[in-house]
């Protein structure tokens, strides 16, 4: 089961990626030009670090890594050096993934670039391979990257303690701690964690010392174990200080408890749960040995996907005492974090391989996807396995060969395609694939009507409601266009409304929100799509149309009631289409309980959506024409009655986006774990 097939031939296919590696179609060989890059003195470098590290101090060059982006080695040329790992496209890809994961955050929540990986490096590697491991972390932090490290220190801490004669005690594997103990533990990690800062400044790239102030604790057993913490708080503000200062931060296990007394706290379970506070991509542990090995074959284990294989694993006799513990603390982390969070065991000089390559180099453990297997292309259909070999298949995307030929090449040879277990279709699973994920008991968000009004279904409006709850929910149901921009122009103002009147909404859409319908029929004969109703139709006027009891009337009173305390909150809407493609602008006019001021009626914008990346507040009237095109919503032109007791206020959203696909999208991302906003083009908000 754990077996890695090195050679599988096209016709095995992994549609899902080959981030499960077992199904992995090796790369094509790297030309010599993309491999490799030729300095000014003609040294050629492959990015094995050890070699790289060698090259570069033997030539004196670590003044140019530490040079800074204006002359020694830039962004571009790590790029071109990871080049030699694997292909072009590969590195490209890895790339824009983590960038990406440095970009997209929740309001209010971790730091972005605090989310790319959580390092936990053994005291072994801080004795043993401290320039390599600095050269590492100089390469990735260039590379626009913060991975957030926490070191350990255990076998300099044992060599202190046995030459002041002091025999290390542990109990069920926990490091038994008293004063004397904790006093040289301490000064000991100071020291490890002030030497990994001084060879990482040494390279030019800024490091952060953080030995203590992140992790809170309580004694964990003191009578059994002494002065081991159990942690239960975790404070990210040191690490998002240091990140933001261009630092890399650079963490110890200690903590302190609520007196202050300080706790010694294991190191992997300190990298855990920073992992569960930050959520990163990768949890990697760097050691020696470089992964887990197969207990009867001693070979190394490529891949562990714990979905599929976990049980029969923890069976294998093989497994027991700390490989079993270290297994089932794993799948226990990673049940906790989104399922674009991996685990990899790597050693230092193959960190940027596992990380930037299909193939890896470690262990990599991940929740993964049970697998299927085909007898052949007609079981799969031919449109996905069309659209894998065009994003894919190196022949394909170098021109070498078509689809078409490779089509062929299966009516003549039999074949067998392994993919995911066909389930439901969701996002991209960024931890080491690319292709679409499947989630066990989620669906797709419903676009359409028919659920916005059943109480077992989450509605699904991310700013005002359903966002915790579509988290947890199967069936999310997606709001209507007027609908959104309706609540949303009312939500701020529902606790300051004149419940003996009824606000209204004037609303105009593009002809896109109209619908379409069957046309003329093309040359082949089927009916062409068309607006049912089209800019011809309306000439340069709009139309109205369901002058009452139109559905989003019904569907924002409706979900509006959740926020007020009238039982039977209603509101007039009064839609109206356009001859303009697609945009909607809505005027609210709502009577209010008292007298108000357009700056305090502003101040309530401001106080509800204060954090929502996707909202605009602005004072003019918003034009229909800024927001074609784009992912949010903004509002504006808020003007109040000479009597204060009336207002009116502007909304405008695309109602092919924020109306539409934008806010599905943000649906289908909690639903499966991740950035609310992931996918979504944040140049276009």
């Amino acid at each position: 089961m754990l077996r890695r097939c090195s050679n599988i031939p096209r016709s095995a296919l992994n549609l899902s990626r080959p981030s499960i590696r077992a199904f992995s179609k090796p790369s094509a060989p790297v030309s010599a030009s993309a491999s490799q890059l030729s300095t000014k003195e003609n040294v050629l470098f492959e990015l094995d670090v050890k070699k790289v590290g060698h090259e570069i101090r033997k030539r004196g060059l670590t003044g140019s890594i530490g040079a800074g982006r204006e002359g020694g080695m830039d962004r571009d040329t790590i790029i071109r050096l990871l080049y030699s790992l694997g292909s072009r496209h590969e590195v490209e890809r890895y790339l824009r993934i983590f960038t990406q994961s440095s970009k997209d955050a929740s309001p209010g929540g971790v730091l972005p670039e605090a989310k790319f990986a959580v390092l936990k490096i053994g005291g072994a590697i801080l004795t043993n391979e401290l320039d390599d491991l600095a050269l590492s972390l100089s390469f990735l932090n260039r590379l626009g990257l913060f991975p957030i490290v926490l070191h350990g220190a255990g076998p300099q801490l044992n060599d202190i303690l046995e030459a002041e004669g002091i025999v290390p005690d542990y109990e069920d594997g926990i490091r038994i701690t008293d004063p004397k103990t904790l006093s040289i533990a301490r000064r000991v990690f100071l020291q490890e964690n002030l030497k990994l800062t001084t060879a990482l400044e040494r390279l030019g790239t800024r490091a952060r010392p953080i030995p203590t102030g992140v992790f809170t604790a309580d004694y964990l057993d003191k009578a059994k174990y002494g002065l081991v913490g159990k942690i239960t708080r975790v404070d990210k503000a040191p690490i998002e200080a240091a990140i933001k200062a261009g630092c890399l931060p650079i963490l110890t296990s200690l903590a302190e408890n609520a007196e202050g007394q300080i706790l010694n706290v294991n190191a992997d379970v300190a990298a855990g749960e920073l992992a569960r506070v930050l959520e990163p991509m990768k949890i990697v542990y760097l050691n020696e040995k470089g992964g887990l090995f197969h207990g009867v074959s001693g070979k190394k284990i490529s891949t562990i996907n714990l979905d599929e294989e976990y049980d029969s694993l923890m069976k294998e006799s093989w497994v027991k005492f700390g490989t079993k513990l270290k297994i089932r603390e794993i799948k226990e982390l990673l049940d906790t974090l989104p399922r674009t969070s991996s685990v990899a065991i790597i050693s230092t000089g193959m960190l940027q391989k596992e990380l930037f390559t299909d193939a890896g180099a470690g262990t990599l453990i991940r929740r993964g996807h049970k697998l299927y297997k085909q007898p052949g292309v007609e079981a799969v259909g031919s449109t996905q396995l069309r659209q894998v070999f065009t994003e894919r298949d190196p022949e394909v995307i170098s021109g070498k060969r078509s689809v078409a030929e490779i089509f062929g090449d299966f009516k003549n040879t039999p074949t067998t395609i392994y993919g995911d277990e066909p389930e439901v279709s969701g996002r991209q699973d960024s931890s080491k694939e690319e292709g679409p994920l499947r989630c066990k008991n989620t669906q797709l968000p419903n676009t359409s009507a028919d659920y916005r009004f059943e109480k077992d279904w989450t509605y699904g409006l991310p700013e005002l409601y359903g966002r915790e709850e579509s988290k947890r929910s199967t069936r999310i149901s997606n709001p209507g266009c007027y609908a959104t921009n309706t609540q949303l122009l009312l939500a701020p103002l529902m606790p300051h409304l004149d419940k003996s009147q009824m606000p209204s909404v004037f609303g105009v859409s593009g002809f896109s929100g109209a619908g379409t319908k069957s046309g003329e029929k093309d040359e082949e004969g089927r009916p062409k799509t068309v607006p049912k109703i089209s800019a011809q139709d309306l000439g340069l006027s709009i139309r109205p149309y369901t002058l009452t009891d139109h559905i989003h009337e019904r569907e924002a009173s409706n979900h509006l009631s959740s926020l007020t305390s009238q039982q039977d909150f209603k509101l007039a809407f009064i839609p109206n289409v356009a001859p303009w493609f697609s945009g909607i602008i809505s005027v609210l006019t709502a009577p209010l309980d008292k007298s108000f001021r357009a700056s305090e009626i502003f101040e309530l914008y401001q106080e509800k959506y204060q954090n929502e990346r996707l909202i605009e507040l602005g004072k003019t009237v918003p034009d229909v024409r800024d927001i074609e095109g784009r992912h949010g919503w903004k509002m504006g032109g808020v003007q109040v009655h000479s009597s204060g007791k009336r207002v009116v206020v502007v909304g405008t959203l695309d109602n092919l986006l924020k109306g539409a696909a934008t806010q599905c999208m943000q649906n289908l991302n909690n639903a499966l774990g991740y950035e609310e906003l992931a996918g979504i083009p944040l140049n276009k908000l």
